[in-house]
């Protein structure tokens, strides 16, 4: 009631000046109205495809990652852009499916890859077992290799539910690398640090990965229909 007594206010002063004024200058006014209203109308589910599921992360690599990260960051970005809705499979228009087929986790140094033999025998030339003392701590390992690379290749197929096709499929790869040990780092705190790191690493590449799987399933969902 307010805005429209204020714009029938506003259209009767205007009206005072002259019919040539009173035109722009309600144009002007609609169109800001306008901009206002529907500003925050921009996220819209894509056509044909409202609701996705997305399957539990299968690694077939032979490596021990912790593949539930990456399943995470697959909900998260979808989640968090808003156009589509993840609910059940039974419920869902599409279904996601991320199969790591490969992964790939190698120590190296400052200077390049080691392949240094640091293994300590069991039993001495005498036959006895070698002392604890004879081997190294955790953290010696740190002279040969002060960093941990990580690669992941992933297959991402889409299915469209509704008819059992293969909507879309995809390979995603990602890489990079943390300090196994930190300089400060106490002893009985080395393993806790370095599996952190390799944690936080594999966070980082499944959140690209993620990011890059959403841009390119909301392009193809979204696209427009070719022209015949």
């Amino acid at each position: 009631m307010k805005i429209k007594n204020s714009l029938g206010c506003l259209l009767t002063s205007v009206a005072n000046v002259g019919k040539k004024t009173t035109l722009p200058l309600l144009l002007c006014f609609g169109s800001w109205h306008c901009t206002y209203r529907f500003s925050n109308l921009y996220l819209q589910p894509p056509k044909g495809i409202h609701t996705l599921y997305v399957e539990s992360i299968f690694d077939s690599s032979r490596e021990v990652t912790p593949h539930e990260i990456l399943w995470e960051k697959i909900q998260r970005a979808f989640a968090v852009n808003g156009k589509m809705i993840l609910t059940s499979k039974t419920e869902a228009d599409a279904y996601l499916r991320a199969h790591i087929t490969t992964a790939t986790v190698k120590q190296f140094d400052l200077e390049g890859s080691v392949s240094k033999d640091i293994s300590i025998p069991l039993m001495d030339g005498t036959g006895r077992s070698t002392p604890l003392s004879a081997y190294e701590n955790l953290l010696a390992a740190t002279r040969f290799s002060k960093k941990e690379s990580i690669a992941l290749s992933v297959l991402v197929e889409v299915w469209d539910l509704r008819n059992k096709q293969l909507l879309w499929s995809q390979t995603y790869t990602g890489s990079d690398y943390h300090k196994i040990f930190g300089v400060y780092t106490a002893k009985e705190s080395g393993y806790l640090y370095a599996t952190e790191g390799y944690e936080a690493v594999f966070a980082s590449i499944s959140g690209q990965i993620a990011d890059n799987i959403l841009r390119d399933f909301l392009s193809l969902v979204t696209a427009p229909a070719p022209l015949l």
